[in-house]
């Protein structure tokens, strides 16, 4: 295929005619993005801010590929509500596009024939799909772009959320000649390095400014745990309109979005463990300004929806990435907003330390699966191996599935078998990822006590490099707290 800046500009217009307000014009980056992309076939890495237009980049592109006769878009990416909107998103482009995921699983080979049959322009699939055994190789010779969607998960900084995110990259590195692009809005120094050094050094940065100037950051301190549900039921009675709630574990949604009911807000829980119907509607009623969602990060990264005037975190998240990407849903369309975390010091700090501990895979455990998978002569199916352990399924789940990212284990159609018979454990590598992660937790507490500019403390915190006498003159520590927001408990 022979691209040329002509073809390049005349798709990055046709994607935003169809997806961006009238009137608008390429963002800085965008087209040098596609024409590092497409013209000199670079491996691209796009650190911009949620707003910016990286599903524009990745539509833009495929639109010039096929244009010239060219396959597939394979995007991967982490979250199922967050694939039902970038499938959205291809379709309102004028792509055909469609999900492969756990929720769709028997229609997985008919799904499948649409790529081998060139009828499908783009497929979105989890990190868990792409690993799956045989998939990379059936579907190489289908796809001629391949994106990588909150790319900042696949550093090994970022592994314990998910293993397979890990995998990632090797597997495309299995597909030399498939055009790769990465994204993210949320990529430390050390990330960026990593992910380029898992590329082989082989990908262009292309960073922009992270600035989302209609978005005001203001925290409440509260000095007691239990007046910061007061507060934020005082808040949301101060706004005329639905925006979204975060907090950082499974019960402790389901138990604020009820207590939110008896005060009279028409609120729901949503996190991995609701039904994918129920996690649908919650979607369609949210997008249509009848509720508001109080989520885990269940939905998060990349969820569009244009208008969204606040987004409260309740409770100090952990990482300045996860904390950056749930506010950053607000004041996406460029009408004013607020990001208000409603913090309590002692229950943030003691959280902080049991979570991060929680959160990294557990040296002992991994040595146990790995002892007992070693015995084995024959691969084993998941099912099979958690009949092996008394332990609780997911902790082994997590575990095979970990070792399995770090080549320990290999996965094909028969199961998983131990291929490493000499591994030890790189304990300096996990107390590196641990000291890192516990620096990540204190950082989000620094934020809730810092006096400098909050806007520019989480965006230096997140990879943009800025002034340290930057200020954005609308949050709290600039200009105060406003006299609405001081409820008094």
């Amino acid at each position: 295929m022979t691209f040329n800046k002509a073809l390049i500009n005349e798709s990055l217009m046709k994607v935003l005619e169809r997806c961006a307000p009238p009137g608008a014009l390429p963002r800085p980056g965008q087209l040098k993005a596609l024409e590092k992309l497409l013209l000199k076939n670079e491996n691209v890495f796009l650190h911009q801010s949620t707003a910016w237009g990286k599903s524009a980049v990745y539509w833009a592109a495929t639109h010039a590929i096929r244009e010239l006769g060219g396959k597939a878009t394979l995007q991967i990416s982490p979250l199922l509500s967050l694939q039902r909107d970038q499938a959205l998103s291809a379709r309102k482009a004028g792509l055909n596009a469609f999900v492969l995921n756990s929720e769709n699983k028997k229609q997985w080979n008919e799904l499948e024939q649409n790529l081998v049959d060139g009828s499908a322009d783009v497929v979105v699939i989890t990190p868990e799909h792409f690993a799956r055994p045989g998939f990379v190789q059936r579907i190489a010779d289908y796809i001629d772009l391949a994106t990588l969607d909150e790319a900042h998960l696949a550093s090994a900084w970022g592994y314990t959320f998910r293993p397979e995110y890990f995998q990632v990259i090797d597997l495309l590195k299995k597909i030399p000649h498939v055009r790769k692009i990465a994204g993210t809005a949320t990529a430390p120094t050390r990330v960026i390095q990593d992910v380029t050094t898992q590329f082989g050094g082989d990908l262009t940065l292309i960073q922009g400014t992270l600035d989302n100037p209609s978005l005001a950051r203001h925290i409440i301190r509260a000095t007691k745990s239990d007046k910061m549900l007061l507060i934020l039921d005082a808040f949301l009675k101060s706004q005329k309109e639905p925006g979204l709630l975060y907090t950082f574990e499974v019960k402790a949604a389901e138990e604020l979005s009820n207590a939110l009911i008896r005060f009279g807000h028409n609120t729901d829980h949503y996190h991995g463990d609701v039904k994918p119907d129920h996690k649908l509607l919650i979607e369609e009623q949210w997008q249509d300004g009848d509720i508001i969602p109080f989520a885990t990060s269940a939905l998060g990264v990349g969820v569009h929806k244009d208008h969204v005037p606040y987004v409260v975190n309740y409770g100090t998240p952990l990482t300045p990435s996860d904390f950056f990407q749930q506010s950053g849903r607000a004041g996406r369309d460029g009408t004013p907003a607020i990001s208000l975390l409603i913090s309590d010091a002692a229950t943030d700090k003691q959280r902080a330390r049991f979570q991060v501990e929680q959160n990294m895979p557990s040296p002992d455990l991994l040595e146990i699966v790995y002892r007992k998978m070693k015995k084995q002569e024959t691969p084993l199916q998941m099912s099979k191996i958690k009949e092996l352990f008394k332990l609780p399924d997911s902790a082994v789940s997590f575990s095979t599935k970990f070792l399995t990212a770090q080549g320990v284990f290999a996965h094909t159609e028969d199961g998983y078998s131990c291929v490493q018979l000499d591994w030890e454990m790189d304990m300096d590598q996990w107390n590196e990822v641990f000291e890192y992660r516990k620096a990540e937790a204190q950082l989000m507490l620094d934020y809730t006590t810092t006096e400098e500019c909050l806007d520019g403390f989480i965006r230096r915190a997140v990879g943009e490099k800025l002034a340290k006498k930057y200020r954005c003159e609308i949050c709290t520590n600039c200009v105060g707290l406003p006299r609405w927001l001081k409820f008094g408990f």
